[in-house]
């Protein structure tokens, strides 16, 4: 096969693939929502690639509105925890967040998660 970066690979084209040979692909998370159908909690660790970001948590905050069981969004890049934030007002979606470094918390507060801890 093809060696190439998923994040430089369209949804569709991840779809075309086939998971080591079987007749598995790769499931938009949407499909997944489809799937599980709300009877596990869920836990999407949004993936930070600089320059790609911008919309991501809204539109994963778009597909959970409707998702029938538990959800939560985590991500280890102040910048996604407050756009998760902002995507997330008026629901109960938690956040998870861990602190990586020593002035972590500061990043978080300057992007308007001060409630976040």
């Amino acid at each position: 096969g093809e060696q190439a970066a998923v994040r430089d690979l369209t949804a569709a084209e991840l779809g075309d693939l086939r998971i080591a040979g079987t007749g598995e692909w790769i499931p938009t998370l949407d499909e997944m929502l489809a799937l599980v159908g709300g009877r596990v909690p869920l836990v999407l660790e949004l993936k930070h690639v600089p320059g790609r970001d911008a919309g991501l948590a809204f539109a994963v905050a778009e597909l959970l509105r409707d998702y029938p069981g538990p959800a939560a969004l985590m991500s280890f890049e102040p910048g996604l925890i407050a756009e998760v934030k902002a995507a997330t007002t008026g629901t109960t979606a938690p956040v998870v967040a861990r602190a990586l470094a020593g002035k972590w918390y500061e990043r978080m507060g300057s992007r308007g998660c001060s409630q976040l801890r």
